[in-house]
């Protein structure tokens, strides 16, 4: 225990004028937290501009959800650096963290964009089965075989798990 803090004295309105480093965990996870930050946000900007590259500029710009990932990445990570080495102010900062809303935005895109992949998937193949009973049950017909009846799987399955009707 100190009475006196370690770190020189700051000038605030507040009553306390620490270091406000003074706890070292929290600096080195807030450290830790805000490379982590630059990363995500640098990955998600390298994405968006492969994508942009790769559909080109007019494809890209005609898809208004494209433009809004690139603009909340963009103004994110540049508003991150900005008030981290630029500005240092703390008040600022953490006005940058109200872009945690906008940013939840791009995890709700990529989580839309699997459910959305995942039903075109089940969709093509359902279809490719349903695409295989007509192509079966027209066998079937050619060849004067009967269909069975919608309901014929019902009507196998008995509790004792023998299938003769009585």
């Amino acid at each position: 225990h100190h009475s006196v803090c370690e770190a020189p004295l700051v000038e605030t309105e507040h009553a306390a004028g620490c270091d406000e480093h003074k706890y070292d965990g929290v600096h080195t996870a807030h450290t830790v937290l805000f490379s982590l930050t630059i990363v995500i946000l640098s990955v998600f900007e390298i994405e968006l501009f492969v994508l942009l590259v790769t559909l080109g500029a007019r494809l890209f710009f005609s898809h208004l959800l494209y433009v809004l990932d690139l603009f909340v990445v963009t103004v994110s990570l540049v508003l991150e650096l900005t008030f981290r080495f630029a500005l240092n102010n703390d008040l600022l900062a953490e006005l940058a963290g109200l872009l945690v809303i906008l940013r939840v935005w791009r995890f709700v895109r990529i989580g839309h964009g699997l459910v959305v992949t995942t039903m075109e998937i089940e969709a093509e193949r359902r279809e490719k089965i349903e695409e295989r009973m007509a192509k079966m049950e027209r066998i079937l017909l050619e060849n004067g075989l009967e269909l069975p009846s919608e309901d014929s799987d019902d009507e196998d399955d008995d509790d004792d798990g023998n299938n003769e009707k009585e």
